[in-house]
């Protein structure tokens, strides 16, 4: 889960971890008897299950029995969070004297966190969060959705969209960090277990800490068994919320949030971060939500005169991956969907064909009325109802005659 807010909000989608290979039922009760042995308290009505989003299968907590509001779902003690204070040598090391490592406060503690938490993974069976450290997504599994670990391909399909730039920095400041990393593995001591990692190791464990760590004060980030597990959505499903410990004694509490019952088979939720777009969500999480409310700034896409048409660019590598069909077009009504769903092979066969598919739908979010199309199922004059009159580009002589037609578009 992820209390955080804009700009310093950390993702914990378990989205990623839909491609672990471990049992959901294992895992769930394996996890929850190592915490609770260990002074957790976790509701006996919880379990994990595949959940729906966005037409994937995505790995969540859903409610066996109703659930009442303001009721503790899990309470974790201090003991169990992977935090600064559980690893006080690694912390303490000082990399201001090296070269490639004047880097800002913030990346510095992240990279010597994750470094900690990469020496307890290297541990294996014999670190004490290992039950935990087992089922959390690989390297290989963010490079799949990930944006910030796009590849030189798919950043020139999608260089038009306003987040490839953000995506380019990003991955500079990455590579100053695995260069800062290297310099401080040079100089570490013969027999210290830094020597061991590799930077994969580290930007594992980075990635864990970007997108699944707890805000558990004064902005100090941990990964909190348990707490990663629970998805987001729109702020009208949303029946979870976070407590962040008071007094450093204090357990990380998760519980019912609002006035409502959360009924059996109801999947948990909690907030990510209100008031974040895709585009936002997408750069800092690796997700898409297609039905998010928050409305995209296309403003940024926008070209000045004489600029190359940057939705143009973008409208080739959007729409060979995405399903457009009357269905589709149905949903983008019904369910106020953002984007069509991507077509199954991108999924399946692209190489990053979830990544891919995330900018294909956030293309078609930015750039849809730009395009020409309908994009919600409503009268409009002069079309029928035919897949082709619905998903057909409007030309601009039929937008011009039917004004009633701009309140259907984007």
């Amino acid at each position: 889960m992820c209390p955080w807010t804009v700009p310093t909000v950390l993702f914990c989608l378990s989205v990623a971890s839909t491609v672990q290979a471990i049992d959901d039922h294992n895992f769930w009760t394996d996890t929850v008897a190592w915490m609770q042995s260990h002074g957790a308290t976790v509701h006996p009505g919880l379990r994990a299950n595949l959940t729906h989003h966005g037409g994937a299968l995505i790995r969540g907590i859903v409610a066996e029995g109703q659930l009442h509001p303001a009721e503790v779902l899990l309470s974790v003690p201090k003991r169990l969070w992977l935090s600064a204070d559980k690893f006080p040598e690694v912390m303490e090391a000082d990399l201001s004297k090296f070269e490639h490592c004047h880097l800002d406060k913030t990346t510095i503690r992240f990279l010597k966190l994750s470094t900690g938490i990469a020496r307890e993974v290297k541990r294996g069976n014999s670190s004490f969060w290992f039950p935990y450290l087992k089922t959390l997504p690989t390297l290989s599994d963010f490079e799949s959705f990930h944006p910030r670990l796009a590849g030189q391909d798919i950043l020139s399909d999608f260089w038009a969209l306003p987040i490839a730039k953000e995506i380019t920095g990003q991955q500079q400041d990455d590579n100053e960090a695995s260069q800062c990393f290297q310099r401080w593995q040079q100089e570490a001591p013969a027999d210290d277990i830094v020597r061991k990692l590799s930077w994969r190791d580290v930007e594992q464990s980075l990635f864990w800490c970007r997108t699944r760590c707890n805000n558990v004060g004064d902005h100090e980030p941990a990964l909190m068994p348990g707490f990663d597990l629970i998805n987001t959505e729109k702020q009208s499903l949303l029946n979870a919320d976070w407590q962040v410990p008071k007094q450093e004694t204090q357990d990380f509490i998760l519980s019912v949030g609002g006035h409502s019952m959360v009924q059996p088979g109801e999947e948990l939720l909690e907030p990510y971060c209100r008031g974040c777009d895709n585009s936002k969500i997408l750069l800092r999480w690796g997700a898409y939500l297609e039905d998010n409310p928050v409305t995209l700034d296309n403003e940024q896409i926008m070209t000045a005169p004489g600029d190359p048409a940057n939705c143009t660019t973008l409208r080739a590598v959007a729409e060979t991956r995405l399903v457009l069909d009357i269905e589709t077009h149905q949903k983008l009504a019904s369910k106020q969907w953002k984007s069509p769903r991507c077509k199954d092979k991108v999924l399946a066969t692209e190489r990053q064909g979830p990544l891919r598919c995330s900018l294909a739908r956030l293309s078609w979010e930015q750039c849809a009325s730009n395009w020409g199309y309908v994009a919600k199922v409503l009268p409009v004059p002069g079309m029928g109802t035919s897949q082709n009159a619905i998903f057909s580009p409007v030309n601009s002589t039929s937008m011009r005659r039917h004004s009633a037609l701009r309140r259907h578009i984007g």
